[in-house]
């Protein structure tokens, strides 16, 4: 059976981390576990939300969008073709070590071809597949030849399925108060925000707020909550005339000491070094 040499888990945390415009030599899946990345695909922008999968054919750029990694989970593949396509064929082939009979072949490749937005829902068995064929990777590399590609033809079925027909799950009331609460927080950081309170602003539990967080996210809801008061603490540290604790408390922060802790955490540097850099 063929090599395969692109495949891992990527978490992408406080640190800004960055994943440039590239091309693979086979057909890429990624699986968002949490956060939602917004991937920059030939120049369309293609958002993709937890508990999807994304894939990008070897003739096709992509990268992070402005080449940045919000905080995320993500488990990824590149799944080896017939070929390296330069540019988009008429045909195009898994690799024949698959053994996919060329009926199944037509139908999968015609499908995932067909789809506008390279994007679809993960099933409950392609979420639990991703992290069982990377870990067989890591830990069997090829060894296991057999058990191998029983794993990456279950993939290729599910996601040739997800392809093929529409989502049938109703969207998660709960997780569309959060997803609102997330996407208005950046307006409103300057409020004295607990976890309690953000969790009651969307008439949840602290539990299950965090758990939702965390999914749409990437980050805990503090986490998520500095993550967004450092943002708009540096685009002031940038555009305004105040004094640094003037911009923390705008911001929300308790303290200025615990405003340059947290904003070396995102940034790696203290807000007055920011400002000390610009000319």
């Amino acid at each position: 059976m063929v090599t395969i040499h692109d495949f891992g888990r990527w978490t992408a945390t406080k640190s800004e981390q960055w994943l440039h415009a590239h091309r693979n030599r086979g057909l890429e899946m990624v699986y968002v576990a949490n956060g939602q990345i917004d991937w920059d695909y030939d120049g369309q922008i293609v958002s993709v939300v937890p508990r999807h999968l994304s894939f990008t054919w070897p003739w096709q750029t992509h990268g992070a969008m402005g080449a940045r990694m919000p905080a995320c989970a993500l488990y990824w593949i590149v799944l080896p073709l017939a070929r390296a396509y330069k540019q988009p064929p008429r045909t195009v082939h898994y690799h024949p070590s698959f053994h996919i009979p060329p009926a199944e072949e037509r139908h999968s490749i015609a499908l995932l071809r067909a789809v506008a937005t390279p994007v679809v829902p993960a099933s409950p068995l392609l979420r639990a597949l991703f992290p069982e064929l990377i870990n067989e990777l890591r830990t069997h590399g090829m060894r296991d030849a057999l058990r191998l590609r029983a794993l990456i033809l279950l993939l290729l079925s599910e996601v040739t399925r997800a392809a093929g027909s529409a989502p049938t799950t109703l969207p998660d009331p709960a997780a569309q108060r959060v997803r609102i609460f997330v996407e208005s927080l950046g307006k409103r950081c300057g409020e004295p925000w607990t976890l309690q309170s953000m969790a009651a602003a969307c008439d949840l539990g602290r539990s299950r707020f965090t758990a939702l967080v965390k999914e749409i996210s990437g980050d805990s809801p503090i986490q998520y909550l500095n993550r967004v008061r450092v943002a708009e603490a540096h685009r002031q540290l940038l555009t305004s005339h105040s004094s640094v604790t003037e911009i923390a408390f705008a911001c929300g922060f308790s303290s200025s000491q615990y405003f340059s802790t947290v904003f070396r955490q995102f940034y790696e540097m203290a807000p007055r070094e920011l400002r000390h850099s610009q000319p």
